[in-house]
Parts: C-alpha cells; sequence; structure tokens
C-alpha cells in the first residue's frame, strides 16, 4: 500500500482495519451534520496507521482524530493543531494529518504494559510516523507537513 501524492490526497477512504468514524469529529456541533460525525482525516495519515496496525500485527484504538475549531476549543487544543480540518474549496480545505492512539488497552480496561507501548511506538514509527506527543494514556502521532519532524514531546 503506497502512500497518493500529496495533491491527490482524499478525505474519502477505506481500510480493512478502520473506520471513518473511529477518527470523526464527535462534538455536538458535528453530530448535528451527520450522526456519525464528520471525518476529514487524510487518506495519507490512514494508510500510514493501517501500515502501523499491519506492523503491530493487533489493534490500534483511537482516543481523537479529527476536529472542528469548536471541538479543539472545548478540548483545549492548540489554534494550530494537526486534528483540525477545515472544510471550503480545494486550494483552502485542510484535511486532519494528527490522531491519539490510546494506550489504554480498551477490551481488558489496563493500562498498556511499558513493553506493549514500547511496540506500539515502534509500530508506529515503522509506519511512517515521525511527530510523537507522549502522555500517561495516549500518543499524539501526526504527519503535518507544517510543522518539523522527527519530534517528540511529553504532556
Amino acid at each position: 500500500m503506497s502512500l497518493p501524492p500529496p495533491e491527490q490526497d482524499t478525505h474519502i477512504w477505506e481500510l480493512k482495519n478502520f473506520s471513518m468514524a473511529e477518527v470523526a469529529c464527535t462534538c455536538p456541533h458535528c453530530l448535528r451534520i451527520d450522526p456519525k460525525g464528520l471525518s476529514f482525516m487524510s487518506w495519507r495519515t490512514m494508510i500510514m496507521i493501517q501500515k502501523s496496525r499491519d506492523h503491530l500485527g493487533g489493534p490500534i484504538y483511537f482516543n481523537s482524530g479529527c476536529r472542528c475549531w469548536f471541538h479543539n476549543k472545548i478540548v483545549g487544543g492548540i489554534s494550530n493543531s494537526s486534528h483540525l480540518f477545515t472544510i471550503g474549496e480545494p486550494g483552502e480545505r485542510r484535511l486532519t494529518t494528527a490522531g491519539d492512539v490510546t494506550v489504554v488497552n480498551p477490551r481488558e480496561r489496563r493500562v498498556m504494559t511499558s513493553s506493549e507501548q514500547y511496540a506500539l511506538r515502534q509500530s508506529l514509527s515503522e509506519g511512517g510516523f515521525t511527530r510523537f506527543g507522549r502522555s500517561q494514556w495516549f500518543i499524539h502521532i501526526d504527519n503535518d507537513p507544517r510543522k518539523v519532524p522527527k519530534v517528540e514531546w511529553f504532556y
């Protein structure tokens, strides 16, 4: 599975292990527009997520994906967050290039062990991500071309 060129990136996609609903903005505003939420996640980003999942050999769960401006403000996101999407003319449109993947195993309702978190982090790197933010509960990943690559920070 290869990455499409940036000019052919789209928010319409289908992958074997992920649905658009998993990364949709589900704030009250977006749910009024579409009961499943609004998803404007970059196809390139989702291919990288799928590659990461294939490398891991197990599930990857999202805490947060796409955010509209309203949702971003509610959760205290920064103004140039890579989670943000904008809808407009093709030249004005901006797709989401970020996600927060949980380090809590929702099936077993426990925080992943340090070995499991290391394997997840390595898989995300193998998938092509180069920007990582670490918290106790999630790993922020993005491939925002507007930002400096090969960085890691802690919340």
